[in-house]
Order: C-alpha cells, then structure tokens, then sequence
C-alpha cells in the first residue's frame, strides 16, 4: 500500500486542490456555568493559513425545540481572546502561521479563541427562559464560507457550528447548571493514505461528571440546522474514500478487526473514529456530535442537558 504521508485536519484529508481563497477549516464551541445564570461560551475557529486573514464571525444565540429558532435569533457580541499556531510540527521546524492572521503565509493551521459572556436574567436570553417551547437554547459562530479546497460537495458552502443548553432538562437535574464537555485532543494530526487511522477527541467533563454519547451529523450551511450540500456518493455518514470491500463503494459495512480496518467506523458510546483512508487528494467534512446525558432526579431516567459538535474539514 502506498505509505504517503499526508497531513490532516482531524477526521479530514485536505491536500492537492490549491484553492485556498477561502479560509474556514472547522470550529468547535463549549460554555462554562459561572453560576446564578451565567455562562462563559468559548469558539476556537480553525483557519487554513494559505487562506484569507480572519475577523468579524457572525455570532449569536437561538431558542426552539428540536434544532430549531421558533423563540428568536438574536446577535451577540465576542472577543477574541488568542491566536495560536496549531500546525502539527516538530519543535524544531517553524510554524508556518507567521505573522499571524496574514494571507498566505504557509501550509498550516491557526487557532482563534473567542469568548461570549451571557446571562439567562438580562436580554436577550430571558427571552427563553420559563417556556416549554424554548428549552433548547443554542449559541452559535459563523462565518463565508468553507474551503475551497473541499472536494466532496461543501467547498463554499456558509460555515456554522453550535452548542446547545437545555435550561428545562437542567431544572429536572439536581445540579441546575451545565458545563459542557472539554475536549482534551486538539483537531489536528498526520495519517497515513491507505492505512489505519484511529481518533477520539477526548471528551471529559470533570465538572458535572455526565455521560456522552455520539453520532455523526451534517455540517451546516444555513441557521438554524440546513445541511451543507455532499456530491454523491458522499453523505455525512460516509463523508470520504475509504477501504472498502468491494472497492467499487465507499458505503460498506464497517468492520474494526479487519487489516487494514473497512468502512467508516464511529463508536456511538467512546467516540472512537476509525477508518482508513484511500484516496490521497481528497479533502472532507466530518461533525461529531458529542450529546450530554444526567439524571432526571425525580423519574431517575437520562436526559439530554447540552450538545456540543466539533465541525472539521
């Protein structure tokens, strides 16, 4: 097998294509419980450093049922709070970022931070508060548009990612506050074309102690939940080429203990992500959901108390 090292961006394999006008790669959110209704949310964005300089994300909050806005979308105000050169390098090497936030100044991944305080007792978040129609309260950053590197459908596509708190499901809980959970393992690492790959993103909460389960979902490319556009045969479920038997889809039914492992593997309880990737020119999108599970106090079954995603191309 052909042992060309390439490198990725988490779940993605983003190479040959030299478009690189635009700039977004991924973004992951998580919020902070300060207490007495207040959160800290924090979005670390993922630039492609050949691409564009980036500012201005559009960034707020919205208020719904089942993914949706029916209680409002309102714009709220962040801060960037860092900038930092993810590229996966020895620490002898340079870091192609530099300076930083500048067009085309090398093959590498930069890291910006920003943060959003918010507070359920003032405006506009008091707009959802106390009404079964708007548990789901979802703060979000986006920002035009994905690589143009992507080659399976969503290059160009609006970029959003979310992350969502469920202030009824909290009040069921005996802890009334939520801190999402951290994500340990940064999104960015080397594979191998035509061999193994194996991730996990290393969701821990050390705060609440909850339990996660995962899923693949789509990307999104419009407010509140519209998915990005796949070129056939891709799909969110079967974002990219894998090993497959036969080779002719990319759609097989996975099987972890094969050598080299098949298909397009997610385990719905660790989070493991397992494939091996074989086409070396391709570049897609892969959203893991990470979905938080605590206690109903009063019927003692599990309820969902947040969701968080992580969006990679």
């Amino acid at each position: 097998m052909n042992r060309k090292l390439l490198s990725i961006f988490v779940f993605l394999l983003a190479f040959a294509p030299r478009i690189h006008a635009s700039h977004m790669m991924g973004a992951d959110m998580s919020y902070k419980c300060l207490g007495n209704g207040k959160y800290l949310i924090t979005a670390k964005v993922y630039r492609d450093c050949r691409g564009i300089s980036f500012s201005g994300p559009s960034v707020g909050v919205f208020g719904g049922t089942n993914g949706g806005n029916g209680c409002g979308t309102y714009g709220l105000s962040a801060t960037r709070t860092g900038i930092r050169d993810v590229t996966p390098r020895c620490s002898t090497q340079g870091k192609p970022c530099n300076p930083q936030n500048t067009y085309g100044t090398g093959e590498g991944i930069e890291e910006h931070t920003y943060e959003i305080s918010v507070d359920f007792n003032a405006s506009p978040l008091n707009n959802f508060t106390n009404k079964s129609s708007c548990c789901e309260v979802t703060f979000y950053i986006g920002q035009c548009c994905r690589n143009g590197a992507i080659t399976t459908g969503p290059a160009g596509n609006d970029f959003y990612s979310t992350c969502m708190i469920n202030i009824c499901n909290i009040l069921k809980t005996t802890n009334k506050c939520n801190s999402s959970p951290k994500l340990s393992n940064e999104p960015v690492g080397f594979l191998c074309c035509n061999q193994a790959y194996y991730f996990n993103n290393g969701a821990i909460d050390t705060v609440d102690f909850d339990s996660f389960s995962y899923r693949v979902v789509p990307g999104i490319s419009s407010l509140p939940n519209n998915s990005v556009t796949y070129s056939s045969p891709f799909t969110y479920q079967y974002p990219m080429t894998v090993y497959c038997v036969p080779p002719t889809t990319i759609k097989c039914a996975p099987n972890i203990k094969t050598n080299p492992p098949r298909g397009f593997y997610m385990d719905s309880s660790t989070g493991d992500l397992v494939f091996t990737p074989t086409k070396c020119d391709e570049s897609g999108v892969i959203v893991v959901e990470i979905i938080e599970w605590r206690k109903d106090s009063s019927t003692g079954k599990y309820i969902i108390v947040g969701k968080t995603r992580r969006d990679i191309q």
